[in-house]
């Protein structure tokens, strides 16, 4: 299989917004790569189709494409590799997603152990280790956050093109300080990612989403209802146009329902809250 013509091809639908043929599209390559038994081609389609449904936030039926992805790099005899430990990232921020957290802390374990054995201490363990941070973050274990979070700092401190990392572990930095309500440090934190980021051409553009909302948040937080409101504003159409109107499209509209009901903007935040129920119900979200 010519993999060059195949994602010129699939960034073609993509480019499109044809969605459903690109997951067929991607289908179909699968069972071609296996018919042929091409396993090196087989598993850049299942590790494509699993980013193509987390990015959707069909979690479920994305940690069964990276099921079958590490599958095949067990079976092409790249056990402990760089190629494994990836697809274990992808699996473990999945399951973050869909809440099996004991399940995403394993498999991030596994992941930290395959690094420290391949001699991996560069941008790579910072993503790990900011993975591992946004996970305790979310189950409230604030220290073992911040923690992995300052790890994945010093893990790029130094190191050349870091800006994207850089402005990730930032972000996440503030995310923690904002939970402890260390509004002063959480702001200093997002100017360093917003710095960070502004050095790019093309800043990652969930990466910048996030930033946003994490800015929101935080103002938010502190009182600071229209300020936040204009950064939720900000954050929506690069989700909507990235990404489509997903799961994070969703929670940053329901940021914006609460920040019109604080501004005593009713109707608008009631306008908010139905698009976003009606994304969760379209999605088959069921909320905690």
């Amino acid at each position: 299989m010519e993999l060059g013509t195949v994602y010129e091809e699939l960034d073609g639908l993509f480019a499109e917004g044809r969605y459903g043929e690109a997951e067929a599209f991607l289908r179909f390559r699968i069972r071609e790569a296996l018919r042929e038994e091409d396993l090196p081609s087989a598993l850049s389609m299942w590790n494509e189709l699993g980013g193509f449904f987390r990015v959707q936030t069909r979690y479920k039926e994305g940690i069964e494409a990276f099921k079958n992805a590490l599958e095949i790099t067990l079976r092409l005899g790249l056990r402990v590799s760089e190629q494994e430990a990836t697809i274990r990232m992808n699996l473990a921020t999945l399951y973050v997603a869909s809440g099996q957290n004991e399940q995403a802390d394993s498999e991030y374990e596994q992941a930290a152990w395959i690094y420290e054995k391949q001699h991996i201490r560069d941008y790579r363990l910072a993503a790990l280790q900011n993975n591992r941070a946004s996970l305790y973050l979310k189950e409230k274990r604030y220290d073992l956050a911040m923690e992995n979070a300052k790890a994945a700092l010093s893990s790029i401190s130094g190191t050349i093109n870091n800006e994207d990392e850089l402005g990730v572990t930032n972000t996440l930095l503030a995310q923690i300080c904002t939970a402890q309500r260390d509004f002063e440090k959480a702001g200093v934190h997002i100017a360093q990612a917003e710095a960070a980021f502004s050095k790019l051409d093309s800043p990652n553009p969930m990466h910048y989403a996030v930033l946003l909302s994490a800015k929101g948040q935080m103002l938010s937080m502190s009182g600071q209802w229209e300020e936040a409101r204009l950064c939720y504003e900000s954050s929506l159409p690069l989700i909507r146009r990235h990404f489509g109107k997903n799961l994070s499209y969703a929670s940053c509209l329901r940021n914006l329902a609460v920040c019109c009901r604080e501004l005593q903007e009713t109707a608008c935040g009631e306008q908010y809250q139905a698009e976003a129920e009606k994304i969760e119900k379209e999605q088959r979200y069921e909320r905690a």
